[in-house]
């Protein structure tokens, strides 16, 4: 699926009605039944949990004290940058492209989280102080 994602390609069998609160697909249509393909919504619901599966899974061998103080300072720090990110993205993309930048931004703010851990679970390591 993901070749046919980059390749534009969108499988027939994944074309179907669903019900949506807005679609904006030629003309805006409120609270309708519409037709779609799902290969986008699907590709973004298993990014999203898989980056949020990433980040909340236990490692085998975890002080809970010290892997949640990690965790905590990671969210923290993913916040700012994707509130800075935000504001870049206010002051300097404008029209039909902020849609593009709302959808990613939220695996953006994962992704760094995720990022974010690892590197401190490195430095953790490599200090001497984790088991």
């Amino acid at each position: 699926m993901l070749y046919a994602y980059f390749t534009g390609h969108k499988p027939e069998w994944l074309v179907t009605k669903v019900f949506a609160i807005a679609s904006f697909y030629g003309e805006p249509r409120y609270f309708a039944v519409i037709q779609t393909n799902l290969l986008d919504e699907m590709g973004s619901v298993f990014t999203i949990f898989g980056l949020l599966l990433l980040f909340f899974s236990r490692m085998r061998r975890e002080d809970p004290d010290i892997h949640t103080r990690l965790r905590i300072r990671a969210l923290v720090h993913s916040v700012w940058i994707v509130s800075f990110t935000w504001l870049a993205i206010f002051l300097l993309v404008y029209g039909y492209a902020i849609f593009f930048a709302a959808t990613t931004i939220f695996g953006l703010f994962l992704l760094c989280c995720n990022i974010h851990f690892q590197v401190q679970l490195l430095l953790l390591k490599k200090s001497g102080r984790a088991q």
